[in-house]
């Protein structure tokens, strides 16, 4: 399969699906189901537009920030379960 591949100059889409961590940007936006793709700490901005006027959640102190590692799936914020948006604040 690996001579398949090179042959055609591309790559296996699971091999697509997180970008390479040299592409990442630290104060990038990631809405809850995307795929982390880097590993670091991402802070919560928002939440998403369709929860944002149904809700009056504010998150404690201890769930702003959140440990992900490259490929994990981006969470919910824990004390609500609805969609938000964190950025990528730091590698580790």
């Amino acid at each position: 399969m690996t001579d398949l591949y090179t042959h055609y100059s591309c790559r296996p889409y699971w091999a697509t699906a997180v970008p390479d961590e040299d592409q990442i940007n630290i104060g990038e936006r990631f809405k809850t189901g995307a795929i982390a793709p880097a590993s670091g700490v991402y802070r919560y901005v928002e939440h998403c537009e369709e929860h944002k006027h149904s809700l009056a959640c504010t998150p404690s102190i201890v769930e702003m920030d959140i440990k992900l590692s490259r490929g994990d799936k981006v969470p919910p914020l824990r004390s609500c379960g609805e969609s938000v948006i964190w950025r990528l604040v730091s590698l580790t």
